[in-house]
């Protein structure tokens, strides 16, 4: 069955939307005209696809480093621990907690790193260092169609600082007007269909970070906010597809406790809680 609708009747090219419609399904259907029903046609949903690890609830370490997945698991999450841990004086920036909703959540909190600041960070990808810098690639494969991120949360804002007064030179400036204002923390989550992830560079001299109007962004959501919430509270980030004829290829889901540490700047101890994250398919 189908809903119908009003106002007139459709042209060529008018498009009909159907609601609560299940994944792995397939639906027959007939388009009738004035009354004359056309031949009847089908379709079949995609299937579900769940956000791996997205309950926070798998863990390992390799040596001090905490790593978003269980041991001997292939790791789906990325943190930049790799590049904090090895420096004993800052350790960990995102490892996991039992302040949760359920069993175990993800932690992340933006620390001082010398002459730069650390941002907690989690991310769909992988992490090495350049240098003393990162090198990210944002993504793995994924080709279903979700149409929105719900996860729980809490957020301790610090005031935002420069840590090492040559990052400061490197800022665009829009963002160094926000230094002594708070911290915002970012949560985004993207589907691409290019044909690789993303690489992702935060060295001032060669600095390549995330475009989400890249050409190859089938869809997109993001939530930004400096608002302290000290309790869990739900959020529902809705995915915005920009194209319904393409398939994606990857999914790309990124957090920070400092939305601007692509660029060093952000709040010491700005702290962000994420738990239960899934995809939500309607």
């Amino acid at each position: 069955g189908g809903g119908g609708g009003g106002g007139g009747v459709p042209g060529p090219s008018s498009p009909a939307t159907l609601t609560g419609l299940t994944g792995s399904t397939t639906y027959n259907y007939r388009v009738t005209v004035d009354g004359a029903a056309g031949s009847e046609q089908s379709f079949t949903t995609v299937a579900p696809v769940a956000l791996e690890n997205g309950s926070m609830e798998n863990w390992s370490q390799s040596g001090k480093q905490w790593n978003p997945w269980g041991s001997g698991d292939t790791p789906f999450w990325g943190t930049g621990n790799e590049g904090s841990s090895i420096l004993s004086s800052i350790g960990n920036i995102t490892s996991p907690t039992e302040e949760s909703v359920s069993g175990k959540a993800a932690y992340l909190e933006s620390k001082d790193a010398w002459l730069k600041l650390a941002a907690g960070n989690l991310f769909i990808g992988d992490f090495e260092l350049d240098g003393t810098n990162g090198l990210l690639h944002f993504g793995r494969p994924f080709t279903s169609f979700p149409t929105a991120l719900r996860l729980y949360y809490k957020y301790t804002p610090s005031i935002i600082s420069i840590v090492g007064s040559s990052i400061e030179a490197t800022l665009p400036s829009n963002l160094k007007n926000m230094v002594g204002q708070s911290d915002l923390f970012q949560i985004y989550i993207a589907l691409s269909d290019k044909s690789e992830p993303y690489e992702i560079r935060n060295d001032p001299n060669k600095r390549q970070l995330f475009d989400p109007n890249d050409a190859n962004i089938v869809a997109y959501g993001e939530y930004t906010s400096s608002e302290p919430v000290t309790s869990y509270k739900e959020l529902e980030i809705p995915l915005e597809y920009r194209y319904t004829n393409r398939t994606p290829k990857y999914i790309i889901i990124v957090a920070s406790s400092s939305k601007y540490g692509d660029y060093y700047l952000g709040g010491v101890g700005s702290k962000l809680w994420l738990d239960e994250m899934e995809l939500v398919y309607e």
